[in-house]
């Protein structure tokens, strides 16, 4: 969904040649959705809020190896954030995701990335979706068992990432993992 529409608010601003600046495109991605700006970014980001809220981060990732598992099963978004919300007991869009978080990724033994300094990957939303989805958090605790050095929900699921320090390790993940969901491995790499 929102990728899909910042991939085609980057082709529109490409063929109005030069008439929308990137202030502007910005502008009308945040009107067509809250996390569509996010998905118009070159660099990692921190994203809190509902996604709305963008801060640029630095990580050495590149050359870092990426384990992509999907569980076949659909999140609804707006299920997932209303159940955050009811979680919570306020409105996630406030702040309040911030003030309610459970556990500090730092607390977390398999949340750092060594090389990238305070690298964390925490996603509030599991909260909310694994209780009713419990093969997305098996997906996760798999994940780290066979070596990812951090692993989270991707949104609001289903889809689950591992990084591997190694390739070697994320081989042997996706070899475990195949059979029993789709999966895909890549290597993270900068530019385009």
């Amino acid at each position: 969904g929102s990728s899909d529409a910042a991939c085609l608010l980057r082709l529109l601003q490409t063929l109005a040649a030069g008439r929308v600046d990137e202030a502007a495109l910005l502008a009308i991605a945040a009107r067509v959705g809250a996390d569509v700006p996010f998905f118009l970014q070159d660099a990692p980001m921190r994203v809190t809020g509902i996604g709305d809220v963008l801060e640029p981060v630095r990580l050495d990732l590149p050359g870092r190896e990426l384990v992509l598992v999907t569980p076949k099963l659909t999140v609804s978004t707006p299920w997932a954030y209303q159940t955050w919300d009811k979680i919570c007991g306020q409105d996630a869009g406030s702040g309040g995701s911030e003030k309610a978080l459970t556990k500090s990724g730092a607390e977390d033994k398999h949340s750092s990335l060594s090389g990238s300094r305070g690298f964390t990957a925490r996603n509030d939303l599991e909260l909310a979706v694994f209780p009713s989805y419990p093969e997305i958090a098996e997906a996760k605790d798999r994940l780290l068992s066979l070596g990812a050095a951090v692993a989270s929900m991707s949104g609001s699921g289903s889809s689950v990432f591992g990084l591997f320090q190694h390739a070697a390790g994320a081989e042997r993940a996706c070899e475990a993992l195949s059979a029993v969901w789709p999966v895909r491995r890549m290597r993270i790499c900068t530019g385009m």
